[in-house]
């Protein structure tokens, strides 16, 4: 409670509660010197000779008692083992200070402020009640009592229950703000958790993308290349037995490179792409069929765009699921035309690319070498979604992606 909490933490009221320690302490020292000071000047029994040393003896003991028991254990509430050592010894040398001098009675209102400040307010009564009876004598509650004097009594009364309601509102003061303070360290607590979580799916999402793009280069370029390797050992043998056909192979090769290299050019677009690019997903689909259409290969039609704007995760899934959809038609489907259509039903995102190829057989994608579709279904996946490749009724395929409209990563 002595240290200052950083700016962020700071709550209303920890200034003075941060002072409070060096408030009692002030009172504390204060008390203890004017109690001195009243009982070496006492008119009627001044405490003095061996009196006084006593006193002087049993205060440096409260003192010290006071450094080293009270003071290092400022937090609140005090735990209970050390409290009741240090309220026991101190109501022992305060009635021993009493018993020298009534001066002393001071002291004990000390005492009432660091039970105020120390224990919960169930744990009061073991301590003020034995100290309320020790100042019954020099405060003259027992003589008003006798005497029935309602006024002194009911004065005596007033009195304590004002520094009951003062402890009972600082109490409430501590407690608000150590409660307070323990919130607000779970929810730095959660927020390091969820930054920890966000940047562990980073990760993971960097993972995923390299591992769909080694697929899909090991498909595509290390295919490529083995076959453009076996090519020129080809045409290097033909030109010696037939030029006209080495040229031929040759050129066949030439071709193989040309579309080699398409194809790395669109992997490494993949490694540039802005995700920010993606987040007006209608604008995007609509540049991507027109991108895949200016190829010549699929002249690709927009049949349907949901306006509305997805969350930005579930638009880059839905983007490239899309985007290797028409890939997979160009490369595999013999099509020359498809369709491309964002729908939303409030509920789900479903993006829809349909061609009039030579359509697909369920035991077509469980051969090896599908990685596009693999990336595909991983991507869906990791948002709650799924990816679902039927033939169509009219010939062609049908890749259909459906995402959550409040999708999360799935770890």
């Amino acid at each position: 409670m002595n240290e200052p909490q950083p700016a962020e933490q700071r709550l209303f009221g920890d200034r003075m509660l941060e002072r409070m320690p060096l408030i009692w302490t002030i009172i504390y020292y204060v008390s203890i010197a004017i109690s001195l000071h009243w009982a070496t000047q006492d008119p009627d029994d001044p405490l003095g000779g061996w009196g006084l040393g006593a006193a002087f003896g049993l205060c440096a003991a409260s003192a010290a008692l006071f450094q080293l028991v009270y003071w290092p254990e400022l937090d609140w509430p005090m735990r209970p083992r050390r409290a009741w050592v240090y309220f026991t010894l101190q109501l022992l040398i305060f009635a021993a200070l009493l018993a020298l001098s009534g001066a002393f009675f001071g002291l004990g209102f000390a005492f009432m402020g660091q039970t105020f400040g120390a224990l919960r307010p169930r744990w009061w009564a073991t301590v003020l009640v034995p100290l309320f009876a020790l100042l019954a004598g020099p405060l003259g509650w027992i003589e008003a009592v006798v005497r029935a004097e309602w006024a002194s009594i009911a004065t005596f009364a007033l009195m304590m229950g004002v520094w009951l309601v003062a402890g009972a509102l600082l109490t409430v003061l501590y407690g608000q703000r150590y409660r307070l303070l323990a919130l607000v360290a779970e929810l730095r607590r959660a927020k390091g958790e969820l930054e920890a979580a966000a940047a562990q799916q980073e990760e993971l999402a960097v993972l995923r993308e390299r591992t769909r793009l080694a697929r899909e280069m090991h498909d595509s370029l290390g295919h490529a290349l083995v076959a453009v390797n076996v090519k020129l050992e080809a045409a290097q043998r033909l030109y010696r037995l037939d030029a006209a056909r080495g040229d031929t192979e040759l050129e066949a090769t030439r071709a193989l490179v040309r579309a080699t290299m398409g194809e790395l050019r669109r992997s490494l677009a993949d490694l540039r792409a802005p995700t920010l690019d993606h987040h007006d997903l209608p604008a995007a689909l609509r540049r991507l069929a027109a991108e895949v259409s200016a190829r010549g290969v699929v002249a690709v039609r927009v049949a349907a765009l949901e306006e509305q704007l997805p969350p930005p995760q579930v638009a880059e899934a839905l983007f490239l699921i899309a985007r290797e959809a028409l890939v997979n038609v160009e490369r595999h489907a013999r099509a020359h035309q498809a369709e491309l259509a964002l729908r939303h039903d409030g509920h789900t995102w479903r993006i829809e690319v349909a061609d009039n190829g030579i359509g697909v057989r369920p035991a077509d994608l469980r051969k090896p070498g599908h990685f596009g579709v693999v990336g595909m279904r991983e991507r869906a996946d990791a948002l709650g979604g799924q990816v679902e490749i039927t033939p169509r009724a009219e010939g062609g395929t049908l890749v259909t992606a459906h995402i959550p409209n409040t999708a999360m990563v799935v770890v």
